[in-house]
Parts: C-alpha cells; structure tokens; sequence
C-alpha cells in the first residue's frame, strides 16, 4: 500500500472539507471558510494543507499546518482552538490500523520536510502516536477529562 503526500491547493477545498466532514477528528476549525477567514483575519498568517492520498488517488487524511514567515523562516503557529492542527482521517483509515499507520507515518515525514520544528496538537481519538514517535517526533501527552454531570 503506498501514500503519496503532497500539498492541497485551494482550489481542492472541496476535498478537503469532504474529509473533515467525513473524519472522526473533523471539526468546524478545520474547514476551508474557517481556515481562510483565519488566514484573512491575519496577515502574517499562512496555511499548508497536507493530503496524503491512497494508491487510487483519494484524500484520505491530511494536516493543516498554520505558519508565520520571520527572517526568511516558516514558523509554525498553532490556533488556540480546538485541534486545530490535528491530522484527520478518513473514517476508513481510522478503521482500518495498517492504512491508519501508513497515512500517519507519511505526514509525519511530510510535516517535517516543510518544517525543521514543528508542533501539532492531536485530537483525542487518535491515541497511537507511533508514527510519529518513529519518525523522530516528541510525544507530551496533555489528557482530556470528561465529566458526566
């Protein structure tokens, strides 16, 4: 099984927004309007949107990666919004453990060739940080409490 990762354009924000739509991490902070709206609000803020595809060629997750440029260098910037930089994944992948490892591990290795540092904050649901880990990445786990009142 190959994933190919490579950088979503604009003018695919459909697909985009059809796979946080379908993602079990999908949230409204990670929508095309609501990333543009960011991107306008701010404008020393620039977005690249990550696609990993399958061997068909369908978008099967993909990471937003939110930056500032000082001095010549991208800087990441994460929102102080909900998962706003998680990966998503198609709800297939996420059943689906080798795919789900696939998909993780290249926009592990993605993520890190467009940026030397980088921070990301993980949605709940994706509990195996593996690829991660295994692509020299730091894991601080920050956990999450809900309480049934």
């Amino acid at each position: 099984m190959s994933m190919e990762v490579r950088e979503i354009p604009t003018d695919e924000q459909t697909a985009w927004d059809e796979l946080v739509g379908s993602s079990p991490q999908g949230n409204i902070f990670l929508t095309h309007e609501l990333q543009s709206v960011w991107c306008e609000t701010d404008p020393a803020l620039h977005l690249v949107r990550l696609g990993c595809f399958d061997g068909s060629g369908r978008l099967v997750a993909g990471q937003p990666i939110f930056f500032k440029k000082k001095f010549g260098l991208r800087i990441p910037f994460i929102p102080r919004v909900f998962y706003a930089t998680t990966p998503v994944l198609s709800f297939t992948i996420q059943q689906d453990r080798e795919r789900q490892y696939l998909a993780l591990s290249a926009l592990a290795r993605a993520s890190q060739s467009h940026f030397p540092f980088i921070k990301i904050e993980a949605h709940p649901n994706l509990m195996d940080v593996r690829p991660y880990l295994e692509q020299g990445w730091r894991a601080h786990p920050k956990y999450i409490h809900i309480w049934n009142i």
